[in-house]
C-alpha cells in the first residue's frame, strides 16, 4: 500500500512539473522549473549530508575526560557472579570470563546509566546520541560519547522507512565501549 501510495504522489509531482513546464514559453524559465522540481525533493538530502559530515568529523566520538585507574577489586575473576548481566548460570545471571568490570561495585561509585537520545536538528532529521559516565561524589563528569544519526531527507521521511546512517560507525557501538576507556586496571 505504502509503494503505491508512493507511485502516486511522484506520478502526480511529475505531472504537475510537465505542466508548469508545457506552460512556459522561455528556454530559460523551463529551465530553472525544471532545476527547481529536482532539487524541492533533494535538497535537503544535499545539506543534510554535508552538515552530518561535519558533525561526524566535528563533533562525534570518545572524550576522556579524567581516566579512572582501579583496584583488583572492581573486576570479576573468572567463575565468579555477574549479577548486571542475565546469563546461564542456575540463578539467571551470567557467568564472568574474568576481566568483566563488577558493575554492582562501580556503580555505587559512578554514574555509568547516563544516556540520552533526542533530535538535534529537526531541518535535517539528525539525532544525537551522548553517554556520560559521573562520579557521584564530586558530580564531574569522566568520559562521554557522541553519535550521531542521520535519517535522510524530508521525502524519505515522509514513511520513516529509514534506518538511517550512524557515526561514528564502530561494533560495538563507542557508548558501550566508554567504560572499557574510561576505567584501567591498576597493575
Amino acid at each position: 500500500m505504502v509503494g503505491l501510495i508512493s507511485l502516486l504522489i511522484v506520478a502526480l509531482y511529475v505531472s504537475a512539473v510537465w505542466f508548469l513546464v508545457s506552460k512556459v514559453k522561455s528556454r530559460k524559465v523551463k529551465t530553472i522549473v525544471l532545476l527547481i522540481a529536482i532539487l524541492v525533493p533533494t535538497a535537503d538530502v544535499i545539506a543534510g549530508r554535508i552538515y552530518f559530515g561535519y558533525l561526524c568529523n566535528t563533533k562525534s566520538g570518545q572524550y576522556i575526560y579524567n581516566p579512572i585507574e582501579l583496584d583488583s577489586k572492581y573486576f570479576l575473576e573468572l567463575g565468579d557472579i555477574d549479577k548486571s548481566k542475565f546469563g546461564e548460570h542456575p540463578t539467571g545471571y551470567a557467568i564472568a570470563k574474568g576481566g568483566e568490570f563488577n558493575k554492582i561495585k562501580l556503580q555505587a561509585l559512578y554514574d555509568l546509566e547516563n544516556d540520552s537520545y533526542f533530535l538535534y536538528s529537526k531541518l535535517f532529521h539528525i539525532y544525537k546520541r551522548v553517554r556520560i559516565i559521573k562520579d557521584k561524589k564530586t558530580k564531574g563528569i569522566l568520559s562521554k560519547s557522541v553519535s550521531f544519526r542521520y535519517k535522510g531527507g524530508w521525502a524519505e521521511n515522509i514513511y520513516n522507512m529509514s534506518p538511517g546512517t550512524t557515526c561514528p560507525d564502530s561494533t560495538p557501538s563507542i557508548h558501550a565501549q566508554l567504560p572499557q576507556n574510561t576505567f584501567v586496571k591498576k597493575d
